[in-house]
């Protein structure tokens, strides 16, 4: 026992300035934590994309979102494709109008029969006349207000052309008043007393003779209108080639005007 003693007193001096080294030595693998002071930045602010920059694909990506690959090809497409604006549409419109006009034919009231004679024009009439102012046209007062269904029915069908009323005429030598151009005289259509159509060879020749002999004597009217109602195109052209013929063998007047009702 005498001998355990200073060797247990020796070991617990060594272990005891073991410990005291240990504690003043710092901890292995733990390096010193040195706190810097960083300044903080404020945040850039955020510019806003314009409407061109959105449709062109050049506004640039927000903050913290991923960028979306193909998405400027993209847009640029579909700016390059898109549909044209409303004034862009408009004007393409007037122009194909104005071509169209241009390009379409004349109506029948402005086509010339015979370009060598400017006074005459066909006029085309395709409704049926009213009944009640076939009858007032009709009633004659040459003849004591005798009713005509032929001049009633060439009168009403003139006004479907002209647009506008005419009247009957009191003076001798005329069949109608037209406001606007005066005294005229009427011509056809051939139909018989009943309104019903009446062609034959005979009557259109009769038609075409009545018809130059008013240009060539009357000096009273101012036009002459021809109503054909009732005959073929074939017919109606051989009707007028005829006129023509006999009206360019001699010298009759030229200041009246020849309208045709088809």
């Amino acid at each position: 026992m005498s001998t355990m003693k200073p060797l247990l007193t020796a070991c617990l001096c060594v272990f005891v300035a073991a410990a005291v080294l240990q504690a003043q030595e710092p901890p292995k693998g733990r390096p010193e934590r040195v706190e810097r002071k960083t300044e903080a930045k404020a945040p850039a602010p955020e510019r806003r994309s314009t409407r061109a920059e959105k449709w062109s694909g050049t506004a640039p990506a927000k903050q913290g979102a991923p960028a979306k690959q193909g998405a400027p090809a993209e847009r640029a497409g579909r700016s390059a494709n898109a549909a044209p604006s409303k004034e862009t549409r408009r004007e393409t419109t007037s122009r194909q109008s104005s071509k169209e006009r241009e390009a379409a034919p004349k109506s029948t009231r402005e086509r010339r029969v015979d370009k060598a004679d400017k006074w005459t024009r066909t006029s085309s009439t395709k409704r049926q006349p009213n009944q009640q102012r076939v009858r007032e046209l009709g009633s004659n007062p040459e003849q004591g207000g005798r009713l005509s269904i032929a001049e009633g029915l060439g009168g009403a069908r003139y006004e479907q052309s002209v647009g506008y009323r005419i009247s009957r005429s009191k003076e001798q030598g005329a069949d109608f008043v037209d406001p606007k151009v005066g005294p005229i005289s009427l011509k056809g259509p051939l139909v018989n007393r009943q309104g019903a159509p009446f062609v034959t060879k005979e009557s259109i020749d009769g038609l075409g003779r009545s018809v130059v002999n008013d240009v060539r004597s009357n000096t009273y009217t101012k036009r002459v209108v021809v109503d054909t109602a009732g005959l073929s195109a074939a017919q109606r052209a051989e009707l007028k080639r005829s006129i023509d013929r006999q009206l360019q063998t001699s010298s009759s007047n030229k200041s009246k005007e020849i309208v045709y009702l088809d």
